[in-house]
């Protein structure tokens, strides 16, 4: 009984325009929110797609190069990347001070989207049957530089059984 006094003593305090910024402020995270996909395996297979698709592209272009012979490319990622979503940001005063509210810019519910920025390769795996000779060596090394714009200490060249 004394808790349930205390409760109602306690929301008779609580003024009426921090009881609206409250709602406010759940009504647009509950949007913000119901337009995010939580499925890690949305994101974790188009992270996937994407090494593949540039594995492949790799493997298949180094498979060109003179004397590299059968080629194959393994890609290691730091992350899952990440996405920019344009915010709009409000600016409120009342008595209490001024507050300021950011949510996301929705179009037909969903969030426009300002750029993708897709995971760093952090290593590079090159299996070339040719991986014996220097040249070959040297030439996988500086393509794989060049198309992954990655430094040499993030690529190793082995010699494919």
């Amino acid at each position: 009984m004394k808790m349930v006094d205390d409760l109602k003593s306690k929301l008779k305090k609580i003024k009426v325009e921090h009881l609206i910024i409250v709602c406010a402020l759940i009504a647009v995270g509950s949007i913000f929110l119901s337009t995010i996909d939580f499925s890690s395996n949305s994101q974790a297979s188009s992270v996937e797609e994407y090494v593949a698709v540039l594995e492949k592209k790799l493997s298949n272009k180094l498979s060109n190069v003179e004397g590299a012979g059968k080629v194959e490319v393994l890609l290691s990622v730091d992350s899952a990347g990440r996405t920019e979503i344009a915010m709009e940001k409000k600016t409120t005063s009342d008595s209490s001070g001024i507050m300021f509210e950011e949510s996301p810019i929705l179009v037909s519910g969903k969030p426009i989207v300002l750029s993708e920025h897709y995971p760093a390769i952090v290593g590079v795996i090159i299996l070339a049957q040719g991986a014996d000779d220097i040249k070959v060596r040297m030439a996988l090394m500086n393509a794989t530089q060049t198309f992954l714009n990655i430094t040499s200490d993030k690529i190793e060249i082995l010699l494919m059984r």
